[in-house]
């Protein structure tokens, strides 16, 4: 079963990711509120993919990506966010997140884009 980390402050949007990526049946969810709490549950649940949104209390997803890539470079970091000006996206791609999904989604896009770097990486 897959690992994923899920980082994201606004309650009813983790709810609803985490619920519909439980449903799937292939990954084990672990959720944080924000990023320091993130951080500290990566260090003790080591997931195979972390999904963080940008904007959050107390730590955002921006530096709490450049503190994961520092303990971790092959972690899957996907960044999600409602932020879509390119400077946004480009500034994750450059912190080092394998990917960008952009709000609203659906559980089942995040699934398919999990899958497809998990088969590229033979994760």
């Amino acid at each position: 079963m897959t690992k994923i980390l899920l980082i994201e402050d606004d309650e009813a949007c983790a709810y609803a990711i985490q619920g519909g990526l439980e449903l799937l049946d292939v990954y084990e969810v672990a959720l944080a509120k924000n990023g320091k709490e993130g951080l500290n549950i990566f260090d003790r649940f080591l997931p195979d993919v972390i999904v963080t949104d940008i904007e959050m209390p107390e730590m955002d997803g921006y530096e709490l990506v450049k503190q994961i890539r520092a303990k971790d470079k092959s972690v899957i970091i996907i960044m999600e966010s409602g932020r879509t000006m390119p400077h946004d996206v480009l500034k994750g791609y450059k912190l080092g997140v394998d990917d960008y999904i952009k709000k609203p989604f659906i559980a089942e896009e995040l699934h398919a884009r999990i899958q497809a770097i998990l088969k590229r990486t033979g994760s």
